[in-house]
């Protein structure tokens, strides 16, 4: 591909309809399967494709390099699912809870970097990974 930043627009296209299922999900009484088929595949690709569109698009230059924090923007989608189960832990068992959720946030973190990084280098090789 010559030139991969044409990828971000329709990247950015997906994460709105990824997050607009994700509302319509919560707020339906009988939502729809298509809706729902997305929002449980999100979960599993949200945070890395979200890196990975926000690094295209930004790329490696100095300047932007400031708003890559906006890869941080979708780490609460996941942690929706994550909350109830930890939270109980954190109250009943302090260090146990606090375990669990620091690896689940470095798995968010870790897959988060991955797709910046592979997103920064698709921009600068000019879609040669």
């Amino acid at each position: 591909m010559k030139n991969p930043k044409i990828l971000v627009k329709p990247l950015l296209w997906f994460h709105l309809l990824v997050c607009l299922s994700w509302l319509y999900v919560f707020h339906a009484n009988e939502p729809h399967y298509l809706p729902v088929t997305l929002f449980i595949w999100s979960i599993l690709a949200v945070q890395f494709s979200w890196g990975f569109t926000v690094g295209l698009a930004v790329g490696p230059a100095r300047k932007d390099r400031g708003n890559l924090w906006w890869s941080l923007m979708t780490i609460f989608m996941p942690l929706f699912f994550m909350a109830p189960m930890i939270l109980p832990l954190l109250f009943s068992m302090p260090l146990i809870g606090l375990a669990y959720f620091s690896v689940v946030l470095i798995i968010l973190g870790s897959e988060t970097y991955t797709g910046v990084l592979l997103g920064v280098k698709m921009h600068s090789e000019g879609g040669n990974l």
